[in-house]
């Protein structure tokens, strides 16, 4: 089984307490997701440059947990299947992808539990911004490797951020 089939084997059931627990206002705040709809791909990209993680910068906590540098692909990767999984009918997406349109997701911190705080960025290739949420916000997992917390954290915030982005774009379908 490979490393984000297990991750998603594994909390589950706390992605369902996650999403019925996560009482902060996740919303969009300027643009709209449609642009992702229509596209139908977009790539991912996670900017951990200004994060605090677990109390330290992105380049100290490397330092500090080695295999975190190669690590950071598969925190990628399992964002793109959280985000998937509410968006796979209409939105195919990938940290390794060509794509129009690229999600960046701005990491702010990511608490000792692999809680994640961010925001999400939809731009197109002249990098004109399309989209942007407010600050989001997703649990991790209380238990396991600092580095397994993490990308755990990140499974959750794509399951919020691909929720938020299906709910909108519902929303959008009934009103028409």
């Amino acid at each position: 089984m490979n490393t984000v089939s297990h991750l998603k084997t594994i909390i589950a059931a706390a992605l369902l307490l996650a999403g019925a627990s996560v009482c902060h206002a996740q919303e969009i705040v300027s643009g709209s997701v449609e642009c992702l709809k229509t596209a139908g791909v977009a790539r991912l990209e996670i900017d951990y440059s200004k994060a605090v993680i677990m109390g330290k910068t992105d380049s100290a906590f490397a330092k500090h947990e080695e295999e975190w540098e190669k690590e950071k692909t598969t925190a990628a990767a399992a964002f793109a299947d959280g985000i998937a999984s509410k968006t796979h009918r209409y939105l195919a997406i990938g940290h390794d992808i060509d794509s129009e349109l690229t999600i960046t997701i701005e990491v702010i911190s990511i608490n000792k539990a692999g809680n994640w705080s961010y925001t999400a960025t939809v731009t197109n290739k002249a990098g004109e911004s399309l989209c942007k949420t407010g600050k989001l916000y997703a649990y991790g997992s209380p238990v396991g490797t600092k580095v397994w917390r993490i990308k755990t954290g990140a499974l959750s915030s794509g399951v919020v951020l691909g929720k938020l982005i299906n709910d909108t774009i519902e929303q959008s379908e009934q009103q028409q």
